[in-house]
């Protein structure tokens, strides 16, 4: 065989392949090139139109905001759309220089409209500040002259003080959680011989260094009384029978008898209608008097049974009806179940545990009275409460040596009234106590520190000075025999660097723990401290502050 008769048909072969394997054929049409760069402009001015177009839209519905009152979230809102639109213009390089120019002139508009804007929201916000300014400097006025120690007494200031120095009760958490006087508070508003209790507002106080806070407030013949108060009254629980024994009377024959119940009159006078706090029941009224007329009848009578609570111990009440008497029973205006007809209690348990709170407690706080026109009265109050009102330790302290600490907190009002400045406040206050006192010279000392009001840090410092002698005597701190505070305990207020001359005043009392025995702490420092103080921000015979306020201090141990 030829070997050119074999090259030949490789060749054509691989001249074939070059066009596509398999006989292919070769084309001659050129490439598609595209968009030319005019149309390449033209597209990317449509897309910035689109966009100029958007944001001057919503620069739009921005400056119409602007019309009438505004706010700062308008004047924002309607710089950020000014933003916008200024850097759409920016990127519109294909868009031509006359078609900007409309949307150049939008931005003048809208920055001359937030001008205006600004103005008006600036001078809104002068005169608002001016009239709030104007409120404060009213409202601490008042507060200023009813915490001043030196004023006229006005309204029954001298009732407050008998209520909050104990010398006729004081006041006391009762059973149910509200607080109540023992004294008339209601003749603190209108002479009236009507006792009243002041309820829980339902307002949250925070604890202060360890002692419960809670709030309280009552509305009389338009004067509003508003108490906070701090006490340490700790709780445990106990057997019914142990707190209730003398509610208890025995029921039937043998040993131990069938039952023992609480009626309505109680063996001690002190039943269920004494204790009408304590009781509960489903079926009893909810409002109003009920009637209660469904039971099972018998040669005495009908029976009336309901099953209920009393003290949170669950039992059955009862009550017969016969010869015309009506079991019924109703709301009082405290909200207590009040049960008429005889009606007896039969515990499920006599060895059932209940709460039972310390008989005996201290507490701290301030009392205002408020009439429409602001406070009228401000009285700070430390109070003792129990049978034997947390037996003193200021005789123990006169009979031992050494030093001790007293940690604690707080609390009270204060008004800064400057009628020549603009820096007028008021309002309540708590703070940090640290005491620090020295049974063997017989003097004690404190600072009240880290003052918060209103949620906001006070740059202050009150002294609760020794003075010039002995100041812890057989009456308490700072008193004399006849329980008045000794000229010799002052105070000096101190805001940031620049301290007031000493003319406030303080005293208080020591006490044993909670509930202790008259002896069980005679040789050690007493457990407790409290008191009240005023104090006044007097510097160089500008009297610009004043404070009244209590504390309660726990041995530092």
């Amino acid at each position: 065989m030829n070997i050119k008769t074999y090259i030949l048909p490789l060749v054509v072969c691989a001249v074939f392949a070059l066009a596509g394997c398999g006989g292919g054929t070769l084309s001659n049409e050129p490439e598609d090139p595209g968009p030319t760069p005019d149309e390449l402009a033209m597209l990317r001015a449509d897309a910035q139109r689109d966009d100029l177009k958007k944001y001057q839209d919503a620069l739009n519905t921005a400056v119409a905001a602007l019309s009438g009152d505004v706010t700062d979230a308008d004047i924002n809102f309607a710089n950020t759309a000014i933003g916008n639109l200024e850097m759409a213009i920016g990127d519109a390089a294909d868009v031509s220089a006359d078609e900007l120019a409309s949307y150049r002139s939008a931005v003048s508009g809208a920055k001359d409209s937030v001008a205006a804007a600004n103005d008006r929201l600036t001078a809104a916000k002068e005169k608002a500040q001016d009239m709030a300014d104007k409120e404060r400097m009213a409202m601490a006025r008042k507060l200023y002259n009813a915490l001043n120690p030196n004023a006229t007494a006005a309204g029954n200031m001298a009732l407050m003080d008998e209520i909050v120095t104990g010398r006729t009760g004081g006041l006391v958490v009762g059973a149910d959680g509200n607080l109540d006087a023992a004294a008339d508070m209601n003749a603190v508003a209108n002479d009236s011989p009507d006792a009243i209790e002041i309820k829980a507002s339902g307002t949250t106080v925070a604890d202060n260094a360890g002692w419960k806070g809670a709030d309280y407030m009552s509305k009389i013949d338009g004067v509003t009384h508003h108490v906070v108060m701090y006490n340490n009254r700790g709780s445990g629980s106990e057997p019914f029978n142990k707190k209730h024994g003398s509610r208890l009377a025995a029921v039937g024959t043998g040993v131990p008898p069938a039952s023992y119940q609480i009626t309505e009159d109680g063996p001690s006078s002190n039943g269920l209608d004494a204790g009408k706090e304590f009781v509960m029941g489903g079926d009893f009224s909810d409002r109003g008097t009920k009637s209660h007329t469904d039971g099972s009848s018998d040669d005495n009578g009908k029976k009336v049974t309901v099953s209920g609570t009393f003290d949170g111990v669950s039992g059955t009440y009862s009550c017969t009806q016969s010869g015309g008497n009506a079991c019924t029973s109703m709301v009082d205006v405290m909200d207590h179940i009040v049960l008429d007809g005889g009606w007896t209690f039969v515990p499920s348990s006599l060895m059932a545990p209940i709460s039972k709170m310390d008989g005996q407690y201290l507490s701290y706080g301030w009392w205002t009275r408020e009439t429409s026109d602001g406070v009228v009265d401000v009285r700070p109050f430390a109070n003792s409460q129990g049978a034997v009102a947390v037996q003193s330790g200021n005789a123990v302290a006169n009979t031992i040596n050494g030093k001790a600490s007293y940690m604690g907190g707080a609390a009270g009002k204060y008004a800064v009234y400057n009628p020549l400045g603009d820096n007028s406040s008021a309002g309540a206050f708590t703070a940090k106590a640290t005491l620090e006192a020295n049974f063997t010279t017989d003097k004690i000392s404190g600072k009240l520190t880290d003052f918060m009001s209103g949620g906001e840090s006070m740059d202050w410092e009150v002294s609760l000075n020794v003075g010039d002698m002995a100041n812890i005597t057989d009456n308490g701190i700072g008193q004399a025999a006849d329980n008045d505070a000794a000229a010799s305990s002052t105070t000096t207020w101190m805001m940031g660097e620049t301290a007031s001359d000493a003319k406030g005043s303080w005293d208080g009392h020591f006490y044993k723990s909670n509930d202790a025995a008259a002896d069980a702490e005679a040789n050690r420092a007493p457990a407790v401290v409290t008191g009240t103080f005023n104090a006044m921000y007097d510097v160089g015979g500008l009297n610009i502050g004043q404070m009244a306020g209590a504390f309660g201090a726990d041995l530092d141990e």
